[in-house]
């Protein structure tokens, strides 16, 4: 006695969907976590350079490197590092930052200033304030950081 075995080769059209529809969920649920994840990871990097472009400033000016003041000039989408007592936008020795994913806005320095420039021997200025560093499209997510009239710079 033979038994005739019907053998299934293959999925069936249902299976396909379903599974096709699953990775569809998952791609989906990914993709937004991706993208939130990448505008996290940008501000926390912005923040670190402008940061560190600050204590560069700060530490040119107490090393008097080049025997001058240097300072950080703040637009909306960049920040720039000069040296001089004022900043000059044609000066070819300033250091451009543009920003991608984020801007600075706004921009709240003593006497309504975008400059931070820092003083020779003391390291201290005379435009302490804040600059709220955020995410394009995403005020929510941002960083202020904090410019004491000491020179020092924090962020929260």
């Amino acid at each position: 006695m033979f038994l005739y075995k019907n053998k299934q080769q293959g999925f069936s059209f249902i299976e396909l969907i379903i599974v096709i529809a699953i990775i569809g969920i998952f791609a989906v649920v990914g993709s937004g976590s991706w993208g939130e994840y990448n505008k996290r990871k940008a501000l926390e990097t912005d923040v670190q350079s402008i940061l560190a472009t600050l204590e560069e400033a700060r530490s040119n000016t107490l090393q008097s490197v080049d025997s001058s003041k240097h300072g950080v000039h703040f637009e909306a989408s960049r920040f720039v590092l000069f040296k001089g007592a004022s900043y000059n936008s044609s000066d070819p020795e300033n250091e451009i930052h543009d920003l991608q994913k984020t801007s600075l806005s706004p921009i709240a320095l003593s006497g309504g200033e975008s400059n931070v420039i820092f003083e020779r021997l003391s390291g201290k200025t005379n435009q302490p304030g804040t600059i709220t560093v955020s995410v394009i499209g995403n005020p929510a997510a941002s960083k202020v950081i904090t410019i004491y009239g000491t020179g020092i710079v924090e962020f929260r």
